[in-house]
């Protein structure tokens, strides 16, 4: 069960991470490349309803946000960090 402290940092952090996860969006959706003809195709026969809209960047670690909270949310439940 969360706890009422839990329930006040998840209502916090939502929306920025969502303010976060909106801004890479825009930078992948301007320097990402657009599928290739292949990989449209799949795209395409599990579902994807615009695969012309994917755009896939090549990094070597995911970016970490730079405001300290979403920063410490990220690494406590594991969904940014080293691994």
């Amino acid at each position: 069960m969360v706890s009422h402290e839990q329930q006040i940092a998840i209502a916090y952090l939502i929306p920025k991470f969502i303010a976060w996860a909106e801004r890479q969006s825009l930078q992948i959706s301007c320097m990402g490349q657009p599928l290739n003809n292949a990989l449209t195709s799949l795209a395409s026969s599990v579902g994807v309803i615009r695969p012309e809209q994917i755009r896939v960047v090549e990094v070597d670690s995911l970016p970490m946000p730079d405001d300290p909270d979403l920063k410490w949310a990220a690494l406590e439940i594991g969904l940014l960090g080293s691994n």
